[in-house]
This record gives C-alpha cells, sequence and structure tokens, in this order.
C-alpha cells in the first residue's frame, strides 16, 4: 500500500502514516577485494545470494542450471550463504555440474565485486517478504533474473527479467 492509499482508504490520519524506504546496505565506494580473491572465482558465473531453504528454490536452479550448461559450457554458478550440504553436493554430482558451482563466504566488498562482474544476478525463489538482495543487483549494475512470485514484481518492476519459479 502507498502511503495515499492508508489515509484516503483506510481513513488513517496523514499524520501518523511514515512511509520509510527500503534499501540495501552495499556501499558501492568500498575498496576492492584481494587478487586472490577474484582469481578464486570462475570468469563467467551466474550468482546465487542467500540461503537455500526450500522455498528458496535453490535446487529447482540447479536442475535448471545442468540443461543449460550443456550449451553454454563456460557458465558456473558462485553461491554465497552457508557450505553446501551433503545433499546438495550429492545432487550437483548426479547432475555432472560439480565442477561448475563455487561456494564463497563473502565480506561487503567481495558481494559487491561478485555482483558487478556477474553475467547476472538468479533469484529462484517461490517467496520472499521482500528482497533485498533484487535492489543489491540493481544497486550494483547486475542483471536480475528472478521469479514472478510473491512480492518480487513490485521490487524489480520492469528492471529484471522474470520466470515461473516452477517451470
Amino acid at each position: 500500500s502507498t502511503k495515499r492509499d492508508l489515509i484516503n482508504i483506510y481513513n488513517v490520519d496523514e499524520n501518523k502514516v511514515d512511509v520509510i524506504y527500503l534499501a540495501n546496505s552495499l556501499d558501492e565506494s568500498v575498496s576492492s577485494p584481494s587478487e586472490e580473491f577474484k582469481r578464486k572465482l570462475p570468469k563467467q558465473y551466474l550468482l546465487y545470494v542467500g540461503g537455500r531453504w526450500n522455498y528458496k528454490n535453490f535446487l529447482f536452479f540447479a536442475q535448471i542450471f545442468s540443461s543449460l550448461k550443456r550449451t553454454e559450457p563456460h557458465l558456473n554458478i558462485v553461491c554465497t550463504g552457508a557450505p553446501f550440504n551433503s545433499s546438495e553436493q550429492y545432487l550437483f554430482r548426479k547432475l555432472g555440474i560439480e565442477d561448475s558451482v563455487y561456494h564463497a563466504f563473502v565480506s561487503d566488498e567481495e558481494l559487491t565485486y561478485l555482483y558487478e562482474n556477474a553475467v547476472a544476478f538468479v533469484f529462484p525463489s517461490m517467496y520472499e517478504g521482500f528482497g533485498l538482495p533484487v535492489l543489491e543487483a540493481f544497486s550494483c549494475g547486475c542483471p536480475a533474473v528472478i521469479s514472478n512470485s510473491s512480492s518480487l514484481f513490485e521490487i524489480g518492476g520492469d528492471a529484471a527479467v522474470y520466470f515461473e519459479p516452477k517451470n
């Protein structure tokens, strides 16, 4: 809802409404990460940021990536967040992408670098209350490919490419 909706539709006193805009916390002016960090990264990668719980739809993304890898063999995935668990590692091996999926714990400066150098940021989530990583990607000039679920279209507007999160 907008402030005007709250005032006009719900008859809320305008003095009781403050709009607080959400934004990302990345600072694009931070220094560049180490050369060692940069060397460890694959040349071309899709970036996945955050948790990989079921509703985040990461396993679907891995399966789709394995198909994409056949036509784009140079492409990789770089993930931030928790280390891969044994089920994820098993799936990577089963799909034949274990040498194409990388994990990194990153600082803000490294995360900024990842966004700035990714082919695209991919956010396959089936549900998000907001989706701050989308704003982070935008602030770093990273193309965003995101699911058309929940609040994500409101965040991405016409600046992102959308897909059905189960197809």
